[in-house]
């Protein structure tokens, strides 16, 4: 019966394998999903144990910065910067675009800005996250607006108003974002967004109203009671002239701002209710991937006793 084999000393490799066969090499598991040039989009990233799984819904001010600043260059993009492709420049087309393009800020202050924050999780400090992104509201957009007397050629009183437009219809639409996270609810939140929607869309539904009733002069008066109308009807004039802006007029520019200091006073004075923390999803179990097969191993014998077999006897 054959013994036993028996290996010299030094023709070990440190993981027990013998000289002339390749040494272990670790296999890392192979995870499933699917390639974009270098990256490797997997699903199993949200189930490392441990991780925060709403992480992505923290409602962090940079990147909605970042998404903020992304939306105003395509705004302009597609409104200003396209009058050149589509059709002869010209103050009257540039007037136009202008106009779009205030329509698309105040469009993503009152709807996009609350909808992208009433589907995150509401900030322990909601007044202060609050002021934050009505600053990175605003301030981009003026740098949008007051570059828009040199193309459409209105007066600076003109360029004034569509700014303070655009900030007091931001202001509101954040006072109702701060009551908002005083009733930290499913309920609270779809309310508030249907808040945001009437203040966009309440007074151009209403227009049908004076139309039907045969005054005018009633349907001029609810444009300033909207933010997508607003930018019309403040550079609007007579043909042959530009807009200049009058007292009344700056009265109705200026009305968002008292109802929203008194919803931001309101929503700081309530009570604070517990901020709604989503639960937390238990952690999974992690994958278990099957271990790679080890290599065969041949059997080799020592170098110079090829002739002598297992027991040690010749051949």
């Amino acid at each position: 019966m054959p013994g036993p084999e028996t290996i010299p000393p030094g023709d070990e490799h440190a993981d027990g394998g013998v000289i002339g066969t390749p040494p272990r090499v670790a296999v890392p598991p192979r995870r499933s999903g699917f390639r974009v040039g270098p990256m490797v989009f997997v699903p199993e990233f949200r189930r490392i144990e441990g991780a925060d799984p709403w992480a992505h819904r923290k409602g962090e001010p940079r990147p909605f910065a970042l998404l903020w600043a992304v939306y105003l260059s395509a705004a302009a993009l597609l409104t200003i910067f396209a009058v050149s492709r589509i059709t002869v420049p010209s103050t009257g087309q540039f007037v136009y675009a202008c106009r779009a393009m205030l329509v698309m800020v105040n469009l993503g202050a009152v709807v996009l800005w609350p909808m992208t924050r009433l589907s995150q999780q509401f900030p322990a400090r909601p007044a202060r996250s609050l002021l934050t992104d009505l600053a990175i509201v605003v301030v981009p957009a003026q740098a949008v607006v007051w570059p828009m007397p040199l193309l459409a050629h209105w007066d600076w009183g003109v360029t004034a108003a569509q700014s303070a437009s655009s900030a007091a219809w931001a202001s509101l639409v954040g006072a109702v974002l701060m009551l908002a996270t005083r009733h930290p609810s499913h309920s609270g939140r779809s309310l508030a967004m249907l808040a945001c929607l009437g203040v966009a869309l309440a007074a151009p539904a209403l227009l049908v109203v004076p139309v039907m009733l045969n005054r005018p002069a009633s349907a001029d008066l609810l444009l300033w009671f909207s933010p997508l109308t607003t930018p019309y009807v403040i550079s609007a004039a007579p043909s042959g002239h530009g807009p200049v802006m009058a007292t009344a007029e700056w009265l109705l520019v200026l009305a968002p701002l008292p109802a929203a200091l008194g919803l931001w006073l309101l929503g700081g004075t309530m009570g604070a209710l517990p901020p709604h923390a989503p639960p937390h999803a238990p952690p999974l179990a992690p994958h278990s991937y099957p271990h790679p097969r080890p290599h065969p191993r041949p059997h080799l014998d020592p170098p110079g006793d090829e002739a002598v077999d297992r027991a040690g006897t010749g051949r």
